[in-house]
């Protein structure tokens, strides 16, 4: 009987959109977005990885509502929300929008667009400070903390995801992207500010006064010695060129463990995988 009713009410809509565009709120159920997506024709390849990050969204109740619809042409085909779609259905939860119909389906071609708005973005509307950075060290503490690899991670997890850590650890996120912008940059030459801070800020979780030392010492090098971590991180750092950031925590990462140890170093070696701290 709930197929029925929701086949009537989406053929309904489609006839209606004979007359002119038209959008109607709906609680999209999962019943009803397999019924769109078996009206999806002719378009781009579903990206699982996609579908699995909104299902995540959904699950931990991030989603919102914001206004983007999902959106039929006149013809009954989907022009634009397959994965939102395919999301609901994976999550195994409803969600609230909005359906346009009647759209030409001709236009599906000039949908999204626009620039994408990052974490970053929305953390700046927010008037947060070092707005961007911060973004990018809560970013790759989702990684880290999912055991998954930073490198080439940075659509890994959700815009949403990335601001609810924010909020969630606002005062040291926010104080290891200051301390990233301010001290961070006297060695932005050979490690950008992301992995710096992101460096310091779980190092920070463990000992703040040692995380701040030590980061100094990475970005001015001063009363240094052959041998300290410090001094051997910043050589290391110097010859990892371009690497990816991943690979610059990863040794700042391995040269606080010999700080904290107390202990000489002539080598960091880099293995692809972050050290458990101390």
């Amino acid at each position: 009987m709930a197929t029925a009713f929701k086949t009537t009410w989406l053929e309904e809509q489609i006839h209606r959109s004979g007359g002119g565009v038209h959008a109607v709120p709906v609680t999209l159920t999962p019943l009803l977005a397999k019924e769109l997506l078996e009206r999806n024709f002719d378009n781009r390849s579903l990206a699982e990885s996609r579908v699995s990050l909104y299902a995540s969204d959904i699950q931990a109740g991030r989603w919102a509502e914001n206004g983007e619809p999902i959106i039929v042409s006149r013809d009954g085909f989907l022009n634009d929300g397959q994965h939102r779609c395919a999301a609901v259905i994976k999550a195994g939860r409803p969600i609230r929008t909005l359906i346009v119909f009647g759209i030409e389906r001709e236009t599906r071609t000039t949908t999204n667009q626009g620039k994408a708005k990052t974490a970053g973005d929305y953390l700046a509307m927010a008037h947060l400070p070092n707005a961007n950075t911060a973004a990018g060290i809560a970013r790759m503490a989702l990684l880290l903390g999912r055991g998954m690899a930073v490198k080439g991670g940075s659509r890994a997890v959700t815009n949403s995801a990335v601001i609810e850590l924010v909020e969630k650890d606002r005062a040291a996120i926010l104080r290891s992207a200051e301390f990233a912008c301010r001290v961070g940059r006297k060695c932005s030459n050979y490690v950008a500010g992301v992995p710096f801070g992101f460096a310091h800020y779980v190092c920070s979780k463990i000992n703040q006064e040692a995380a701040d030392q030590y980061f100094w010492q990475i970005a001015t090098g001063e009363m240094l010695s052959a041998g300290d971590p410090a001094f051997v991180v910043r050589a290391r750092l110097a010859t990892l060129g371009k690497a990816a950031r991943e690979a610059k925590a990863e040794a700042l990462l391995h040269g606080w463990n010999a700080y904290r140890r107390g202990t000489q170093r002539t080598l960091i070696r880099i293995t692809g995988s972050m050290p458990e701290l101390i």
